[in-house]
């Protein structure tokens, strides 16, 4: 069987691809005739990431799993047809058409997460029973810091309550003082972060402004590099498979973890409804990261597509450059991502 780079969508398999021998002939999957490879290039690393999974009625489709949290194939057509290959060729336990789920051993740090989140609301709240380190989660937060660089641009907005009277000083956009500091995803009541955007756009969804609304919204420049850790991460998964099946399941530990973390920092609320008491497990494992050394986290916007949020712990490592009022005047679609 014969396969062909047009098949992936994810950079690692693709560079694989370019590493080995081709001929052109008519892919196996798609039906191209183009530059192919011998399809046991792939059978390998395609029956450890199988092995992440175990049937279970309570689960999902494999195909929708594997393509909703790595997106290694082009289309779901095409993933569908590769794996059901990959499954007959394994002797899996389960078929194409069961529900799996990840193993144990492989969303064990994700189950304690959700575990924690239940116990920091309801049980013990400065002294919980669930200690982070029993799930080593130092290896997690306190030894992979991703790395913003200086000179990179962020935004802050406010918006302004007198039209009449913008904020236009610098100082004003910064982080606020600890007697206005509100509790929030991040931080506790009392205990100010600065929170910031990639983008100017995204500021206003995240701010809630409607037509007609002025905000003030700053610049701000990053002065040194930043150690973050970043709710985003995509592992690079064909490089762990090839080291080794401990590897992989470590890597998507780490994965599920982050990524369920960061969906939690990202859930909209509106503060007319919000209860305090749904920031304190995030709030939590914030302060788990800031005693650890990070400068801050970043995880996605869920109100604006393709947008994400810093939130820096403290703001001597950026400075605000400069001050634009804007006016709302069009109306704002609000989306997921």
């Amino acid at each position: 069987m014969r396969i062909c780079a047009g098949c992936f969508k994810a950079e690692d398999w693709k560079n694989r691809f370019k590493l080995e021998p081709k001929r052109i002939c008519s892919c196996s999957f798609c039906g191209k005739k183009t530059k192919t490879v011998d399809f046991e290039v792939f059978l390998s690393p395609l029956q450890r990431l199988l092995s992440l999974f175990t049937k279970n009625e309570r689960g999902g489709n494999i195909v929708q799993l594997i393509e909703r949290d790595f997106a290694i194939f082009s289309n779901d057509g095409t993933a569908k047809r590769i794996l059901q290959c990959a499954i007959q060729l394994s002797g899996n336990s389960f078929s194409l058409k069961d529900k799996v789920s990840y193993l144990g051993e492989v969303s064990s740090a994700l189950m304690a997460w959700m575990k924690m989140k239940k116990g920091v609301v309801e049980e013990f709240r400065y002294f919980p029973l669930i200690n982070p380190e029993d799930e080593s989660w130092d290896k997690y937060f306190a030894s992979k810091f991703a790395v913003i660089k200086k000179g990179t641009v962020f935004f802050r907005g406010r918006i302004n309550d007198n039209a009449n009277k913008p904020y236009t000083k610098k100082k004003e956009l910064g982080m606020p003082p600890r007697e206005k500091a509100r509790a929030g995803r991040v931080n506790p009541y009392g205990i100010p972060c600065l929170y910031l955007t990639d983008m100017a756009d995204t500021t206003i969804y995240e701010l809630r402004a409607t037509h007609g609304d002025k905000l003030s919204v700053g610049k701000f420049i990053v002065k040194e590099n930043l150690n973050i850790v970043d709710f985003n991460y995509k592992p690079l998964l064909l490089d762990d498979i090839y080291e080794g099946q401990e590897k992989l399941f470590e890597t998507v530990r780490e994965f599920l973890l982050k990524k369920q973390i960061g969906l939690d920092l990202s859930k909209p609320v509106h503060r007319y409804d919000v209860k305090e008491i749904e920031y304190v497990p995030t709030q939590y494992i914030c302060e788990y990261i800031k005693v650890h050394g990070a400068d801050g986290v970043m995880f996605n916007s869920a109100v604006h597509h393709g947008g994400k949020n810093l939130v820096l712990f403290k703001s001597d490592k950026v400075r605000c450059t400069g001050v634009e009022v804007k006016t709302v005047d069009e109306p704002v679609m609000r989306f997921c991502q």
